[in-house]
């Protein structure tokens, strides 16, 4: 990673870098250099974020934040659009995320459990939720690439404090290190099906 190495956001940027005019090919290589992601989940990941949210050639990382296209009501770490900026990263979000941990690490059934927590929240509060078949299935799948990535050497378990750094300040930490072998469509599929079917239960078991 020292080629690539983490700077704050400055005056005018949106993120750590500007994360403006960034074509899809330069998007592919970045994740699969930071995150070992397939070539195959890659590109899928890239052009359907690019696609889903009506870009075409050059983008930049902001434009990807189109309501109810990838962004969505109940995510793990930004706000409901109807309580402010979905595009920015809510740290009190992530400190109840954290709060799942399970002897300090997040897991399946942390992600599962405070998918639960966040959508009974936007139930109660959010007189404009939408929450459907597509935001569920974008729910599970977010879930199980932060696992497969930031977990993928550690039988899919992230340490909360490493977890913490990632989400809060957008960096890499110094003791991660990606994951050793290429992270595939299949593997993300069966993870997110995983986490659906915990967070099923548990509204089984909420619902009697």
């Amino acid at each position: 990673m020292s080629a690539h190495e983490w700077q704050a956001p400055g005056p005018g940027d949106k993120r750590p870098r500007d994360g403006e005019n960034i074509t899809s090919q330069q998007l592919i290589k970045a994740v699969q250099d930071a995150y070992n992601l397939s070539g195959v989940l890659a590109t899928v990941s890239t052009y359907n974020a690019v696609v889903t949210n009506g870009l075409l050639f050059q983008n930049n990382l902001e434009e990807i934040s189109k309501h109810n296209a990838l962004e969505h009501d109940a995510s793990l770490t930004r706000k409901d659009k109807y309580f402010g900026d979905p595009l920015k990263v809510d740290n009190e979000l992530v400190d109840k995320l954290l709060d799942q941990q399970i002897d300090g690490k997040i897991t399946l059934d942390s992600l599962a459990k405070h998918r639960q927590v966040q959508l009974n929240h936007s139930k109660e509060h959010n007189p404009e939720l939408t929450y459907g078949f597509m935001q569920k299935i974008l729910s599970g799948a977010e879930g199980a690439m932060l696992v497969n990535v930031m977990g993928g050497n550690t039988n899919f378990e992230i340490d909360s404090a490493l977890l913490e750094t990632f989400l809060k300040h957008e960096r890499l930490p110094h003791t991660w290190r990606k994951p050793d072998k290429p992270v595939t469509p299949l593997e993300v599929f069966n993870n997110s099906s995983a986490i659906m079917k915990k967070y099923d239960a548990l509204e089984k078991e909420q619902n009697k």
